[in-house]
């Protein structure tokens, strides 16, 4: 392993070590990177294998590069399977019906175009939902 100390500085205001660490393997082409961040002086220690090589001007053009604000694919996969859950307790009652309950909404509720349409609508909206619950990233492939 490798010990390797940024010149460049991050302000601790700006420091997210989750999102650094996602960033710089990234950057760097590094499946494996240990972190350290020394808080008196802003500085970015890395250990990463000796293989490959790493410099310190790359490193320090990783730090540079990283973007507090720039979320993690976790992060944003926590986002979308969030408003998917939101999305589908909008739709009234689905909890908890049985498969009885709903061949009998339908029957009351669904007779004409209209109706039908906003049954299609709810549909796809708990289409969606199911989706980004059970694939959030799939929108990113």
């Amino acid at each position: 392993m490798s010990r390797i100390v940024s010149t460049t500085t991050i302000s601790s205001s700006n420091f997210n070590k989750q999102r650094l660490v996602v960033q710089l393997k990234t950057l760097l082409a590094v499946s494996q990177l240990s972190l350290g961040y020394n808080t008196l002086d802003g500085t970015v220690i890395i250990n990463v294998p000796d293989s490959p090589v790493i410099t310190v001007p790359q490193l320090d053009s990783a730090v540079l590069a990283y973007n507090v604000n720039q979320l993690t694919i976790g992060e944003l996969q926590n986002i979308v399977k969030s408003t998917a859950r939101i999305n589908m307790a909008s739709v009234p009652n689905w909890a908890t019906w049985t498969e009885d309950d709903a061949l009998t909404w339908f029957d009351d509720n669904v007779n004409d175009t209209a109706s039908a349409l906003a049954l299609l609508r709810l549909m796809v909206r708990i289409l969606i939902a199911l989706r980004n619950d059970t694939w959030p990233d799939v929108e990113s492939l």
